[in-house]
């Protein structure tokens, strides 16, 4: 794979060109290859009047050469070469457009140089490829060629001074997908990154910017004093004003003057943005903590203190945040009332002059009658929905609520503005002094991917008293401070000017001043280091030409992925995607949809997202509903019944894989585009999606693998046991079951689980594997060993007189179900598990009988009786299994798997790594396999095994087949992963799941003898 950059450089007459041909080396080079290649590149060089000043072998190969241009130029030729090819489009590259040509349009050119290079080698190279990959290889470069050509100039930040992004993307985010990558015959396994709403990645160059910095200056807390401190607080002020810069957020030119719209309006050669008093910043650990000091801080008044009975209120729309949302908690405990409108009744009450009428009606008061029941009221609203990108005009929004209430109240303001920033300013240029809210939240890592954890709250100068006005909690030791509206109920480090421990006396930092803008409304020493990191981000910004040019460039991005999504059918003509949302061109580069099969039917996201992580660009998407319910309710037409009646039948929460209840979607899936994204990305995700989940052909395709459905004999060739939940399993050639269930004894009946009560689980804690426990039933012990561990023995018993085995009790959470138990063993055996797998955690055993857990009887809140009295409470019989107590799967499916792993060029699987309690082959089988024989458990419907001995039988019911995640690609034996589940997922995807095994339950077992119940290697079992 490889990229082609050029950039041009005017050094007032002279031409410096600056040529960049980079191929990454996976591989190291073996000597031959590399003497090979030096001599080649001389020789290039040579051919072009060049001289070989550099050769480096440690990151691939490298070279760097001056070259001279006929128009007397110089430059710099950097190469890192794996390919023959590649050295020719640089060659033709610079004879063609390096030393003559149209200068301005170079980037352009050689771009579709490169491109008709690597064609070029795809054509030559046939034989490697099918017809029909070099057909979709041929259709892929179309496609991009259409979109560059009616995009133009607004996308890849061509005339930036960082150049065309296609050049840029590889180096500054090699582990991305690289633009081009799929147009040659080596696939590439690099991700596609599409969730850029939820954060944005830092170049490689702003990191080493970041740490070159750190290295360089010395920056010491700016609470001290001294040259270090001195240089931070410096720094701080330094990035302030580069963001009041980028946002347009100084004080106007006579902000000085003061009561800028009477002025303005007797001087018509004055604006009112040239009266604006300019925003003050205050550094957040995020949009929330900013939203939250303004929720702590505003005054609201309740229905006490208030004249008239009136209070304030706090008005939000439906599409707001979770974070916004929270506000009203606050606003709740002070007395004052919530309203939650949708955004366009928010609007069209505003413009129509009608909302502050509304509103005052609504809390019981006149405008007219008594001019004095004057109060504080909020309206937060968002600049950019995060669920579907919709955008509101909050210039006119703001300035015709703040006409509507001068023209009430005259000169008292009741009405205040808070815009949540934190998508729009990922992606769209601000201007503050014209958008004119009183508070703003933004979020950094959203922007800049790096610091994470920094965000900043914008509050206008001119709203500063509203939140942080003169204030002191005082005692008679001061008369005049009684006067004074209190300070909020907490203060910190650096926000005081004076506090006396053993009086309640405080004088917030600022507080004497009503002019002051420093009033601190953070405590502590705030985040100086990532503060002073913001200017890496922030040069980053200019080199891509503006925020400007990033909105056009996200903007063609987010046109061609609606266009396209909207144009995928099924083949009978049904529409495969539902968009949600307005779509209009101005709308924010954000997407979401839902997944529609040809019958009507929705595929769960969970599936999409699971099939996207498998594919051969794993794609990085977003599923739920973005903490953003009420977007999310109006997208699916959810009433709050219908939201409650979720949570209380299947337990569903925000971020859980219940994803389909009652054949209705509980999310939605996002796409966020951002300033980084390429064309590629947004043709892979739609390749997927085609691939994956649109019907070419009017009937489904039927498996290989179908039951004839005459009975079978099978033999149990291996038998498993779990005693600890994803630790190494433990054979056994003879086990006894549970009488009731016919659960294996002690399976799955322990766990380790961590501070949250959640049963950790092998894919995230791969050193799971090494732990092989192993119960003797004879001593009532089980026996824990691991690498590097003494063996540690533990009691299966509780013995009187023996302290320490079990000590507690709780809910432990098994895959989002919860469940009864006691945490087992002294606290040696946490210590044990804890030193091990390098966190802290417990030993669990389950407990039917665990007064911790009480399936809830009632849910919280519910208006509905019927959805109240619902709940949902987990099978006890199955102890720490995910949902069933007997997990089967047959070797012949195996082999199948092996098949398709070993053409893909992957390692082979056992059955362990589906970790079954059965193992199966068909009873006098031998290779190679009938197509009956292929996942034939498909269509059983029930076992039976025999015991000739005491002449009974075991019967189990097939309950259904087992859906699988990737655990599946975990070595048990080494922890390491494997890709067995993106080759399942080709053949074994039916109903939105990807199966593999099936799952038993016992039947009515009432004939059973009163005898211990046991199952043993090599018996033969009856399938129907």
């Amino acid at each position: 794979s490889a990229y082609l950059c050029v950039k041009t450089k005017w050094h007032e007459i002279d031409l410096s060109c600056i040529v960049l041909c980079r191929l990454t080396i996976d591989n190291p080079l073996s000597p031959r290859m590399a003497s090979l290649l030096t001599t080649i590149s001389k020789y290039v060089l040579h051919r072009i009047q060049a001289a070989v000043c550099h050769v480096d072998f440690d990151d691939g190969f490298n070279f760097e050469s001056s070259i001279t241009g006929t128009n007397g130029g110089r430059g710099t030729i950097i190469l890192e070469l794996t390919s023959l090819s590649i050295v020719a489009a640089a060659v033709v590259s610079y004879c063609a457009f390096g030393a003559r040509g149209d200068h301005s349009k170079r980037p352009k050119k050689l771009n579709n140089v490169l491109l008709d290079e690597q064609m070029e080698s795809n054509e030559s190279s046939s034989s490697k490829v099918s017809t029909a990959q070099h057909k979709r290889q041929l259709s892929q470069r179309r496609r991009k060629e259409n979109f560059l050509r009616e995009a133009g100039d607004d996308y890849g930040y061509r005339n930036s001074e960082l150049g065309f992004i296609d050049n840029w993307r590889p180096r500054e985010l090699p582990n991305l997908l690289q633009p081009n990558c799929s147009f040659g015959s080596v696939p590439c396994e690099r991700e596609v990154y599409l969730d850029y709403a939820g954060a944005a990645l830092p170049h490689r160059q702003q990191l080493q910017e970041i740490m070159q910095g750190n290295l360089q200056n010395i920056l010491a807390n700016p609470h001290s004093t001294g040259p270090a401190a001195a240089r931070t607080s410096l720094a701080v002020e330094q990035v302030k004003k580069q963001l009041l810069d980028l946002w347009h957020g100084h004080p106007g030119k006579l902000a000085a003057l003061g009561k800028g719209h009477a002025l303005a309006n007797g001087h018509g050669e004055y604006d009112v943005e040239d009266f604006h008093p300019g925003y003050e910043v205050f550094f957040t650990s995020g949009t929330t903590q900013a939203l939250q000091i303004v929720a702590e801080n505003f005054p609201w008044q309740s229905a006490s203190t208030a004249d008239e009975g009136a209070s304030s209120t706090l008005v939000y729309p439906m599409n707001s945040h979770t974070s916004v949302i929270g506000m009203r908690g606050p606003a709740l405990a002070k007395g004052a009332a919530f309203e939650c409108w949708n955004m366009a009744e928010i609007e069209n009450a505003i413009q129509g002059d009608q909302f502050v009428e509304r509103i005052t009606r609504k809390r019981n008061q006149t405008l007219s009658d008594n001019q004095n029941s004057i109060f504080p009221n909020l309206l937060v609203f968002p600049a950019e929905c995060n669920f579907s990108g919709e955008k509101v005009s909050v210039e006119s929004l703001v300035a015709q609520l703040h006409k509507s209430d001068r023209a009430a109240h005259g000169d008292r303001k009741t009405w205040w503005t808070m815009v949540d920033l934190a998508k729009a300013a990922c992606t769209s240029p601000l201007h503050l002094r014209r958008l004119d809210m009183d508070f703003a939240c933004v979020s950094f890592y959203k922007i800049f991917g790096e610091p994470t954890g920094l965000g900043c709250l914008l509050v206008k100068r001119s709203a500063l008293p509203i939140l942080s006005g003169p204030g002191a909690l005082t005692t008679e030791v001061s008369p005049k401070a009684s006067c004074l509206p209190p300070v909020p109920s907490y203060f910190g480090g650096g926000s005081v000017d004076v506090v006396l421990p053993r009086q309640d006396y405080v004088v917030r930092r600022g507080a004497m001043d009503s002019e002051s803008s420093s009033t601190p409304l953070t405590h502590g020493t705030i985040h100086f280091r990532g503060i002073v990191a913001l200017e890496a981000g922030l040069k980053l910004i200019n080199r891509m030409g503006g925020m400007g040019t990033i909105e056009r460039h996200v903007r063609g991005l987010s046109l061609e992925l609606v266009r396209r999504l909207e144009g995928l059918v099924h083949s009978n003509g049904t529409k495969a995607i539902e968009v949600y949302g307005p779509r209009s061109p101005e709308a924010g580069p954000i997407v979401a949809f839902n997944v529609l099969r040809s019958d009507g039917s929705y595929v769960g996201y969970n599936e999409v997202a699971k099939l996207a992580s498998l594919n051969r660009n794993p794609i990085q998407l977003r599923m739920g509903c973005f903490c953003n319910p009420g977007a999310c309710q109006i997208a699916l037409n959810k009433s709050d019944n219908e939201i409650v009646y979720n949570y209380a039948t299947v337990g569903h929460v925000c971020g859980d894989d219940n994803d389909i209840v009652d054949g209705k979607p509980t999310g939605a899936i996002r796409v966020s585009i951002g300033k980084d994204s390429i064309w590629e990305d947004v043709d892979s995700l739609l390749l997927f999606l085609d691939q994956a989940f649109v019907d070419s052909d009017a009937g489904a395709v039927e498996r290989e693998d179908a039951w004839d459905g005459v009975p079978r004999q099978v033999i149990l060739t291996e038998l498993f046991v779990y005693p600890i939940k994803s630790c190494r399993a433990q054979r056994v050639a003879r086990w006894p079951l549970e009488r009731e269930t016919l659960r294996p004894m002690l399976d799955r009946e322990f766990a380790l689980v961590d501070a949250f009560g959640t049963a950790m689980r092998l894919q995230r804690y791969p050193r799971m594997a090494f732990i092989s426990p192993e119960i003797n039933l004879e001593r009532r012990t089980m026996t824990v060993s691991a690498p590097g561990q003494e063996p540690l023995i533990i009691l299966l018993d509780e013995c009187p007189g023996v302290k320490g085995v079990a000590y507690g009790e709780g809910i432990v959470k098994v895959c989002g179900n919860r469940c009864g138990g006691v945490l087992w063993g002294d606290p040696a055996v946490s210590k044990w598990f804890s030193d091990y797998l390098g966190v802290q955690c417990w030993l669990a055993r389950h407990s039917a009988q665990s007064s911790a857990y009480q399936a809830p009887t009632s849910i919280p809140g519910a208006r509905d009786e019927s959805v109240a009295s619902r709940g949902n409470k987990r099978d006890s019989s199955i102890a720490f299994a995910n949902e069933q107590p007997l997990l089967l799967i047959s070797e012949h499916a195996v082999e199948v798997l092996n098949g398709i792993l070993s053409q893909q060029g992957q390692q082979s699987v056992s059955s362990r790594h589906f970790r079954p309690n059965l193992v199966v082959r068909f009873a006098g089988s031998h290779m190679p396999y009938r197509p009956d024989q292929q996942h034939a458990e498909d269509g059983w419907t029930s076992l039976r095994v025999l015991d000739d001995a005491q002449n009974q039988k075991m019967e189990f019911e097939v309950v259904g087949q087992c859906a699988r995640c990737s655990m599946v690609d975990v070595d048990p034996s080494s922890g390491t992963q494997g890709q067995a589940l993106r080759a399942l997922a080709g053949y074994r995807r039916s109903n939105g799941q990807i199966t593999f095994g099936i799952f038993l339950k016992h039947t009515d077992n009432d004939g059973l003898s009163s005898s211990a119940l046991w199952l043993e290697e090599g018996a033969v079992l009856l399938c129907e």
